[in-house]
């Protein structure tokens, strides 16, 4: 998946930036196209997909910002310029060619139902291990600088996405699993299980329990409520405190993880 396509969406619905009415005729849009449906990591390698990009406009609203080229770049910061083939950071350029990885995150607040910030964050890393930072934060209403930031990691999703998904599949298909996750880090093995620990849960299991959650919505007292669509959750027999449960958060690389755990769970 992309950022992915109805993560996306989720966060806009969940912010407030679209109503519930388009919200469902995006998701009509996105279950038409069928790229919510992995029709297999292997197929999806020899078709070169490209799917993260496929719904930038319905997912981001129309009206917003051309996919940047060569002779038409984008802006995005001060010190960050999108081109089509390449970025260029600090004066210095780099080849799409020689991303490694990206991470993503963007973080909007309420406190009784009143929007009182939102945080974006946007890293790249090259294959020379080289690490690009960017970030915007506003107050009460998303800037310019923060949407830039996000249409920026959409276009890179897209534009990487089948070369860092073939990559992660080298690595399960060599080593028999991947490791993933901030902070807490989770593998994810090539017979679909995920282990934390001396916790394993079957990833087939739990969704067909409907206890796999790919972006987990919570909300704290009152009226203030957030949603995290980072977050995995995941249990064979439920997801609560006291159940035997996995729950970490994947910034680094989402799109992919999170399409190489429907496709091993078996989602559509």
């Amino acid at each position: 998946m992309s950022s992915s396509p109805i993560d996306t969406l989720n966060h806009r619905l969940a912010n407030g930036e679209i109503s519930i009415a388009e919200y469902n005729q995006i998701l009509e849009q996105i279950k038409k196209t069928g790229i919510s449906s992995p029709t297999g990591i292997k197929d999806m390698l020899k078709q070169g997909t490209g799917i993260a990009g496929k719904l930038l406009d319905a997912v981001f609203g129309s009206n917003t910002y051309s996919i940047p080229t060569d002779a038409e770049p984008l802006q995005i910061t001060g010190n960050f310029t999108l081109y089509g083939t390449f970025f260029v950071y600090k004066g210095e350029r780099f080849s799409l060619l020689d991303i490694k990885s990206i991470g993503f995150q963007s973080d909007s607040k309420s406190v009784n139902l009143v929007p009182t910030g939102t945080f974006t964050y946007f890293n790249i890393v090259m294959n020379s291990g080289k690490a690009i930072f960017l970030k915007g934060m506003s107050v009460l209403i998303q800037s310019s600088r923060n949407k830039k930031i996000g249409v920026a990691y959409q276009i890179l999703s897209s534009k990487t996405f089948d070369r860092r998904l073939r990559e992660y599949i080298d690595e399960l298909n060599k080593n028999g699993c991947i490791v993933v996750g901030n902070l807490v880090k989770v593998k994810i093995t090539k017979d679909g299980y995920l282990v934390k620990g001396r916790s394993k849960v079957n990833l087939r299991i739990s969704a067909q329990k409907k206890f796999l959650f790919l972006g987990v919505e919570w909300g704290g007292f009152g009226n203030n409520s957030n949603t995290n669509p980072y977050e995995v959750l995941a249990g064979e027999s439920g997801t609560g405190m006291f159940s035997d449960r996995i729950r970490f958060k994947v910034v680094n690389d989402r799109d992919v993880v999170f399409t190489i755990l429907r496709e091993l769970s078996a989602l559509s």
